[in-house]
């Protein structure tokens, strides 16, 4: 029984991993260097926070190229 637990707790923390990689991408390159989506979300809070925008589907595409400057 102890042994089966212990297998299953093996296999549970080899695959959380792969599905947490999974999510972040890369969306650019700027210099050579890339820029992931999880970046990309980051800068647009910062925005957020910095300029008092909340963000919007009418403005998303245009903050979203915004934080790509940054």
């Amino acid at each position: 029984m102890i042994s089966k637990l212990k297998y299953l707790i093996a296999v549970f923390c080899l695959v959380l991993p792969c599905t947490a990689m999974a999510q972040i991408s890369i969306v650019a390159t700027v210099d050579g260097k890339p820029i992931t989506n999880y970046e990309v979300q980051q800068r647009l809070l910062f925005l957020e926070y910095a300029t008092n925008i909340s963000v919007t589907n009418a403005n998303r595409t245009r903050l979203t190229n915004d934080s790509l400057q940054l």
